[in-house]
């Protein structure tokens, strides 16, 4: 499945999908969709941080070799399999927020307030 087309040399999202058999009744323009990407891409450079300053990824996001406690491990778990989906959240968006949430409450990192 690709998430975007190439239509008149433009990359245009795939949406039609999403449009079907009303699941969003035709509301999905782009997958950006009530702002989850923003949530999640958010969520996300949170994540990234918090591992990185407790030493479990480099800069470029690699993990460090080591044995991690299983916070920071099961954190970094979760920041790969979402980064690896490459869908920044639209996928599954419930499970993938729980799953940062979770994650970051873990690490003892506070949630942004606007998103609880």
């Amino acid at each position: 499945m690709s998430m975007e087309y190439e239509y008149h040399e433009e990359e245009t999202p795939n949406v039609a999908g999403c449009n079907t058999q009303d699941c969003h009744r035709g509301a999905v323009e782009d997958f950006n969709y009530n702002f989850a990407q923003v949530e999640v891409e958010a969520l996300m450079e949170d994540l990234f941080t918090a591992l990185q300053q407790r030493g479990v990824i480099d800069s470029e996001g690699s993990v460090v070799s080591g044995k991690y406690p299983e916070a920071e491990a099961g954190a970094y778990f979760n920041y790969k399999f979402i980064e690896e989906d490459r869908s920044h959240g639209i996928h599954n968006t419930q499970y993938t927020k729980a799953l940062l949430y979770s994650s970051l409450a873990e690490l003892g990192v506070p949630a942004p307030v606007a998103s609880r």
